[in-house]
């Protein structure tokens, strides 16, 4: 197994030395490994980071989805055909699209049963729905790749006076 011609270091027999570069490949072999696992975790964090780094910035976008959504449950019935209101849909459209390239998502709420990771109540009301139902949105809520930004406030339903189980 040995080369008898190999020279040895001082008083260390070949035997100590190849036992002393099985610990150097051995160590060697576990940093390498520690450096391939830092490196998929730092390009991890980084693309968590990428993933989240415009929230600050959509944060601040959102309130004009609201106010999108509130000024046309208002437009009067003659105007709702008219070139100018086609004109802010296309905006909103577009504003929407932008919102939807970067990962927002509204949360669809209407009908479902109440999730405080996703919604916020504001109020009860008396229903026939199922008690604990969301039958109102006072305010959309949105996610972002996913991760909730802004809960739903919601208005959810409960049992009516005398309707008692």
């Amino acid at each position: 197994m040995f080369n008898k011609n190999v020279k040895t270091h001082g008083n260390a027999s070949p035997q100590q030395i190849c036992k002393k570069c099985e610990e150097y490949l051995a160590g060697w072999k576990r940093a390498n490994a520690d450096y391939q696992n830092l490196q998929k975790e730092t390009t991890k964090q980084m693309d968590e980071f990428r993933k989240y780094s415009n929230e600050d910035m959509l944060m601040q976008l959102l309130p004009l989805a609201d106010y999108f959504n509130h000024a046309f449950k208002q437009i009067p019935v003659k105007e709702q055909n008219s070139p100018w209101l086609t004109g802010i849909k296309h905006i909103q459209n577009y504003f929407n699209k932008i919102l939807q390239d970067n990962g927002v998502e509204e949360i669809k709420v209407l009908g479902e049963e109440f999730d405080p990771a996703k919604h916020e109540i504001v109020a009860e009301e008396e229903s026939d729905q199922e008690e604990g139902k969301i039958i109102k949105v006072n305010q959309a809520g949105f996610t972002l790749q996913g991760k909730v930004i802004r809960p739903a406030k919601v208005i959810i339903s409960k049992q009516k006076k005398g309707g008692g189980k």
